[in-house]
């Protein structure tokens, strides 16, 4: 342990002056005031791509916690104590849902895009029991720059979501307007 005095380094925090930002749902005169740094017609929001998985985790946002929130809020419950994550259960799943829908942007979530129905890889073409070629699909991670499954902007699975953002599968994310 070493005191301030000894570390050649600026001051970090301000020892008489505190700043807080505008939580999500909440007005707010300019974006940069709000936690999430993302205002639409003036009202926190967040912005497309957020991973809420990350955003709501208990040491990152206060955000969402309280029955007062949409879906009754996140409470202790929801949350793996050790990390700060929420769990992977079916409540917080349909909480982070009436999360999602309030608070981002477009009012649309989606999950991620790594697992689906994909062609296995390497793939030259396989020969089928009727003597044709048969690129049979299997639940799998992306492998290839040409896996992709599903057809709507909330639910397509494979490289080019992965590459978006819209990483893993478990997790929730704010989607672009349909």
């Amino acid at each position: 342990m070493t005191l301030k005095d000894k570390i050649n380094h600026s001051d970090i925090f301000s020892p008489d002056q505190f700043q807080c930002c505008v939580e999500l749902g909440q007005s707010s005169e300019t974006s940069s005031n709000c936690c999430s740094n993302n205002a639409v017609d003036g009202i926190c929001k967040l912005p497309t791509g957020t991973n809420l998985f990350v955003y709501f985790n208990k040491f990152v946002s206060g955000d969402g916690v309280g029955e007062d929130q949409p879906g009754g809020g996140l409470e202790d419950s929801d949350f793996i104590p050790e990390t700060g994550e929420p769990k992977l259960q079916q409540t917080t799943y349909d909480k982070m849902s009436a999360l999602g829908a309030a608070y981002c942007e477009s009012g649309t979530i989606r999950r991620g895009g790594a697992f689906g129905e994909f062609v296995a890889q390497p793939n030259n073409g396989t020969i089928g029991s009727t003597g044709e070629i048969d690129n049979a699909t299997y639940d799998s991670i992306i492998d290839s720059p040409f896996d992709s499954s599903g057809t709507t902007t909330t639910n397509v699975q494979g490289m080019q979501a992965f590459t978006n953002g819209y990483r893993w599968d478990h997790h929730m994310y704010c989607a672009p307007s349909q």
